[in-house]
This record gives structure tokens, C-alpha cells and sequence, in this order.
């Protein structure tokens, strides 16, 4: 038992050096003269603050050397509090990966829970650091201050790492693509002999430890197994399972081939595995092939199921590829009948993970962490029979809310009129409010929603259970704001309502919308024929067939009519709304702060949080639809989303 508290400190530094991902060039760069430089004359409490950093970088760490940090290429930080808790001395080191953006959505944090308890349960003996990279286009900023997300990870047994992204002259098209090529910096992870990457959507079943054994060398820094593509073998490999050994010259020149020569042509769509695939041909470097059985393609079971059964009892570990992952909901799809026992696997692992750690809480007194707050109870308004019949699997849920507030902008008649003709849409509708005010609008909507009663539920609740008012109330407004304060929570509210329905998903939709309840008044008025007359929108879907696959999967839609978000719609898929909540609470807070009032319009907060985290919104212009002035540009999704627009002469993505 180590006692002396320089040790302690010497030796935090020291587990320090051997997780931050960096290319130490200069053998001068040993970690016993770091570690010396830290623990030798400071006095006591200045090396616990030296040690203690939240984020911890080579920059911070390299001192005397600071001339070389321009080197330093591609930049990662690690949690510091996670290095000094989990750490080890292993020369050995398991990576994950994550898009940061999806770091708030359950399904894929929990992802990488599976894969860490199955990881820790069949690497044996085999000690090995454990890392997740989160690589992220807002380095810097959002990501190294996303205290829930790495708590999060570090609860499960990761170190959280932060990854400078890479972008190269020539990346692919799509989005989700790009962040892989933060897999370069397995080569530059100088501090192990071995590094194994683990994509998060693998499962390992049996012993893994052996892996570490494969033959690398320099001919052949990297092992992996084949690709399974189109019900056969391919001739090149897959990268979600890579053994590598780490090597500065050779970091080099892959990062220089990549980033500055582009001296190597390859398929950009392939992103990192089509470079590295590549780069190997150009240099004449191999690829140690492994057993495909360590990470088994689903795939294979589906299309080639007498191979599957020959070795089902060698699998070691069963990649997920493909659309349908386990860990997320069913509206993503379903498996095949011959993947399905596959799914079941996933499915036990998961469950015993979940009693692991309830056991771990009740042995050791560790603190759960903190539970989120309680989901929305949902009054249906049709019995469970017919809520099958009138399924939504895979379709829209709209959100919206009404409150009598003495502040409202327009009568009670104006409301009841314009929500009768909203709730007329097809799609799944849950509406908040409170009792009292349900008493006078519950027979308008079971009138309007007679045909989808199956697909309607309520949720009752006070605006003094919202966030922004048990956070500012009504002191933080202006004065000549706070007598409308109440209906100003409420439009800060929405965000918070279009979240709560989509984690909970009570429908099974596939995206979800805010829709203002009186954002229905402009147009045709009931008894129109939507199949005739595309502005028509009585009886029609909010979103057109030909409109659902222009959503982003990742990026909130809203429209801007000038210089004024029309707050009055907006949504999107179920990660594009989980991952705006996640963000756009904590930037309202950082403009009341540098403020310190609360504006109160909805609409300032959502233009002002779109701009800075472009990379969650996604912004429409609103244009003129019809000369008549039918259609209010507020309202400018209706036309859109509906089909009644010609998407391609409207503005996306503005800057």
C-alpha cells in the first residue's frame, strides 16, 4: 500500500502520460522526466493542483519542450479525474469511439456500457486502458465542457478523451462518415505497444485477450478481419475490429499523406478504412488478417447461415453492422429472423450489465447517479385496442400545448377555432396543459381528433414544474416583461415538452415536431380535399412521404422569416431533438448569465443557439408561398413539410 503522497501524485502523472494520445518524437520525451518534473521540489499543495487539471493535454504537461508542441498532431485531451480514478500502467490500450453529438442520446451512451462490461468480462488477464474518443467538429468548446456526457462514460469504466477533428482535403460526403477518420490517432498512441479498436456497435462474447497476440510489425503495423460485403468475402478489410501498433514515423506519414501530400487516391465514401486500405497498397504495407470470428458481421448469419452455424461456437464477438443496432429503439427497424437470436444475445448481456451495476451500488455504497428527471405520465385518450389499430410506428408525433394564461395573445374563441383545425392532421398528437384548462378544451379536441383518438394522448402539468421557471422564476425577468412571465416560460418550454416525447416516444414515431396549437389558421379551412389540393392540410400528414427523407438525422429543422426564428415550428428525428435539448439548455443559460435577465422571447434564444451550435440546427429560410397570402410565413414548415413547396428553391443551412 502506497503511502507517501509524492508517489501518489508521481504516479497520477505518470497514468497521465501513458492515455494522452500524442506523438512524443523526441526520445527525450521518457515519462520518468515528466514525472520527475512534477514531483520534485513543488510543495505538496501546489502538484495536487498540478495534478488534478479537468482536461489534461500534452501542452500542459510538455513544459520545457514546449517548442515541439506545434508537432503535436492530431490534438486530445483525456478527463483528468477519470485518468487518476481508472487509470493503469498497462502497455496495452482498448479504444471506442463516439460522435460527441451523440454522446446525450441513451441509446448510444448505454452502447458503450455494453460493450465496456463485455469487454471487462472476457479480456481475462489482460489488463489494458480503456478509452473512448470523442471526436466532435466544435473541439474545444462544447465537448470539453459537456460535464454530464464524460461523467457519464468514466461511470462505465471509460476514460473520456476528447479528439481534435480531422478533416481532410477530400472527406466524404456524408457527415457521419468524417468523424472516423479520428481513428489516424490509434497510430499515434505512442504510450502502448498494442492498441485494440472496438467500434461501439460490437459485442464481445468470449475470451478477447488473445487478439493482443496477433504477429505485427513493421511490414505490417495493423491486423484486422476481412470484409463481408454483398454475401461474400472482399478483398480488403474492416475496421471496425483493428489491432495496431503504434509508430511515430509511421503516424507521420499517414498524417501527411492524409492532411498535406493527399499522395494517396482513395475512396473518400469509405472514409478511414477506405484510406487505410489505400495508404497499405501505396507504401507496401500488409494487414495481418485475423479470424473473422472476432468480429463476427450479423450479416453473415443472415446470407451465409451454414457458415455462421459451423463456427457460432469460435464467435468471440459479433459485430452489429448495418442500420438495425440493438440498442436502438424498434422504430429503427427490426432484425431478420436469423439475426434475431443474435439480438437476444445483446439483449442478455445488457440485462446482466444493468444488475452488475445495481449489485456494485448496493456492495460498495457507490452513489447511482443522479436519475433524470421522471417521464411525462401520459393520459391516453383511447383504450390500448385501439391505440393498436391506429399505430404510429415509424411516422410523426406532433407537441404542442395550451394554457388559459391571462397574458395569451388571442382569445379562447381564436384558440378553440385555430386547435380544431390542427388536430385534424393524421399524425400522433400529445398535447400539455393543465386540468382546469383541459375541462374547457377536451370535447374540441375528442371532436377534432374522432378519427385518432388511438394516436392522442395528454400530459397534464404546471408551468412551474418547466425548467426555466423552477431555474429563474419570475425575478430574472425585465420588468416590463414579468407580467407575461408565465406565458414567456411557456414558449421557453417547448424544447423541453418536444424532448420529454421524444425520449419517452409513446407512439413509436420516427421524428417529432413542435406545432404551436394555433399555428393552423391560415390556408384552406375544414372540409377541404387534401388529396386534391396540396394547400389543403385538413386530414392530411404533417410531413409529406416525399419530405421524410430530407430530415437531417442529426440536425434540429426550424425556419427563419428575416431576422426572427419562427419559433412556432420545429422538430425533427429522435437524435436530432435529443441532441438540441442536450445543448440548448446549457446555452440559454450562458446568455441569462451574461445578461442577467431572462429576455423571455423564445424565439431570441432559439436564433442566437442555432448559431452557435450550427451543428444541432439545421435553418430554412421562409419564403412567400402563395400571392394570395394564404400561407403566414411564420408558419412556414406547414407548406414546406407538406409538400407544397418546391424544396429545392429554399434556402438550407443557412450560416
Amino acid at each position: 500500500m502506497i503511502t507517501n503522497q509524492s508517489l501518489i501524485i508521481g504516479s497520477v502523472v505518470s497514468i497521465v502520460l501513458h492515455v494522452l494520445i500524442y506523438a512524443f518524437r523526441s526520445p527525450r520525451l521518457a515519462p520518468s522526466s515528466l514525472h520527475a518534473s512534477h514531483s520534485a521540489a513543488q510543495p505538496t499543495a501546489q502538484r495536487l493542483a498540478a495534478a488534478r487539471p479537468r482536461w489534461v493535454s500534452a501542452d500542459e504537461l510538455l513544459g520545457e519542450h514546449a517548442s515541439i508542441r506545434s508537432q503535436l498532431q492530431p490534438r486530445v485531451r483525456c478527463w483528468a479525474d477519470a485518468v487518476q480514478s481508472g487509470g493503469s500502467s498497462s502497455r496495452r490500450g482498448v479504444v471506442s469511439s463516439l460522435d460527441h453529438r451523440n454522446c446525450g442520446v441513451k441509446s448510444y451512451a448505454e452502447a458503450l456500457g455494453v460493450l465496456g462490461y463485455s469487454l471487462q468480462l472476457h479480456l481475462g488477464d489482460v489488463d489494458a486502458v480503456r478509452l473512448v474518443m470523442l471526436h466532435t467538429f466544435d473541439f474545444g468548446e462544447a465537448a470539453l465542457d459537456d460535464d454530464t456526457c464524460v461523467q457519464t462514460l468514466h461511470a462505465m469504466g471509460w476514460i473520456p478523451c476528447v479528439a481534435h477533428p480531422l478533416r481532410p482535403p477530400h472527406p466524404p460526403h456524408a457527415a457521419r462518415s468524417r468523424g472516423r477518420f479520428t481513428k489516424l490517432t490509434l497510430f499515434n498512441m505512442l504510450a502502448f505497444d498494442r492498441v485494440l479498436y472496438v467500434d461501439a456497435d460490437v459485442l464481445v462474447r468470449h475470451a478477447y485477450g488473445e487478439i493482443f497476440g496477433a504477429e505485427l510489425n513493421a511490414s505490417a503495423p495493423f491486423a484486422a478481419v476481412r470484409q463481408w460485403s454483398g454475401g461474400e468475402w472482399g478483398e480488403t478489410f474492416d475496421d471496425a475490429v483493428l489491432l495496431v501498433r503504434p509508430n511515430a514515423s509511421l503516424f507521420t506519414d499517414m498524417y501527411d499523406s492524409l492532411m498535406r501530400k493527399s499522395d494517396v487516391a482513395y475512396d473518400a465514401e469509405s472514409s478511414f478504412q477506405g484510406f487505410l486500405a489505400a495508404y497499405a497498397a501505396a507504401r507496401g504495407l500488409v494487414w495481418h488478417e485475423l479470424p473473422w470470428t472476432v468480429a463476427a458481421n450479423v450479416a453473415i448469419a443472415e446470407q451465409a447461415p451454414a457458415l455462421w452455424r459451423s463456427r457460432e461456437a469460435d464467435i468471440s464477438a459479433v459485430h452489429f453492422a448495418g442500420a438495425v443496432k440493438p440498442f436502438l429503439p424498434a422504430s429503427h427497424g427490426a432484425p431478420s429472423a436469423a439475426a434475431a437470436p443474435l439480438y437476444a444475445w445483446y439483449a442478455e448481456c445488457e440485462r446482466d450489465m444493468l444488475a452488475a451495476r445495481a449489485a456494485r451500488t448496493v456492495a460498495e455504497g457507490v452513489a447511482p447517479p443522479r436519475a433524470p428527471p421522471p417521464p411525462p405520465a401520459f393520459q391516453y385518450l383511447a383504450p390500448k385496442a385501439a391505440r393498436a389499430e391506429q399505430a404510429n410506428a415509424g411516422g410523426t408525433t406532433l407537441v404542442t400545448c395550451f394554457f388559459h394564461l391571462a397574458a395569451n395573445k388571442h382569445s379562447a374563441k381564436k384558440y378553440h377555432d385555430w386547435m380544431s383545425l390542427m388536430l385534424t392532421l393524421k399524425d400522433a398528437v400529445v398535447i400539455f396543459t393543465d386540468r382546469a384548462t383541459w375541462a374547457e378544451i377536451g370535447p374540441t379536441v375528442h371532436a377534432a381528433r374522432a378519427a385518432a383518438l388511438g394516436r392522442t394522448a395528454v400530459v397534464f402539468t404546471s408551468i412551474a414544474e418547466t425548467r426555466y421557471a423552477r431555474k429563474y422564476g419570475v425575478a430574472r425577468f425585465g420588468h416590463a416583461a414579468r407580467w407575461r412571465a408565465p406565458l414567456l416560460l411557456l414558449w421557453m418550454a417547448k424544447t423541453e415538452f418536444l424532448a420529454h416525447v421524444a425520449e419517452a416516444n409513446p407512439f413509436e414515431s420516427h421524428d417529432f415536431f413542435w406545432v404551436d396549437i394555433g399555428s393552423y389558421r391560415e390556408g384552406k379551412k375544414l372540409g377541404c380535399d387534401a388529396a386534391k389540393d396540396p394547400y389543403c392540410y385538413t386530414g392530411r400528414h404533417f410531413i409529406a412521404p416525399s419530405m421524410r427523407s430530407t430530415l437531417s438525422h442529426t440536425r434540429l429543422l426550424i425556419a427563419i422569416r428575416g431576422h426572427a426564428m419562427t419559433g412556432a415550428l420545429f422538430g425533427g428525428t429522435r437524435d436530432a431533438v435529443q441532441r438540441w435539448q442536450l445543448r440548448f439548455p446549457r446555452c440559454v443559460d450562458q446568455l441569462v448569465r451574461s445578461s442577467g435577465v431572462v429576455v423571455g422571447d423564445d424565439q431570441h434564444y432559439y436564433k442566437v443557439c442555432c448559431y452557435r451550435l450550427h451543428d444541432t440546427c439545421e435553418v430554412l429560410k421562409a419564403m412567400s408561398v402563395r400571392d394570395n397570402g394564404n400561407w403566414n410565413t411564420w408558419f412556414f414548415l406547414q407548406p414546406y413539410l407538406s409538400g407544397a413547396v418546391n424544396a429545392s428553391s429554399v434556402d438550407r443551412d443557412l450560416p
